[in-house]
């Protein structure tokens, strides 16, 4: 066990090696969340993962879809396929 803490500080309670893997990965996913930017710019940073998450589940429901396409759209050799 080790007294050094994430931050280069000593905690008041001993620390493993995973609890400073898990608190490593925490402060990751605060930092990818914007938590270090003004107000402004972090609901900015949310409102595009939001975006980016709804984008990739609509995609994602949508491509099992069949759809259909013209036949002269598709290329020739490709056609008998």
């Amino acid at each position: 066990m080790t007294l050094k803490g994430v931050t280069g500080h000593k905690d008041i309670l001993s620390t493993t090696a995973v609890d400073e893997h898990v608190t490593q990965l925490f402060l990751f996913d605060f930092e990818q969340s914007g938590i270090h930017l003004d107000t402004q710019k972090r609901s900015q940073v949310v409102y595009l993962n939001d975006l980016i998450l709804y984008t990739g589940q609509q995609f994602a429901s949508n491509s099992t879809q069949p759809s259909s396409v013209k036949r002269e759209v598709v290329p020739a050799n490709v056609r008998s396929l």
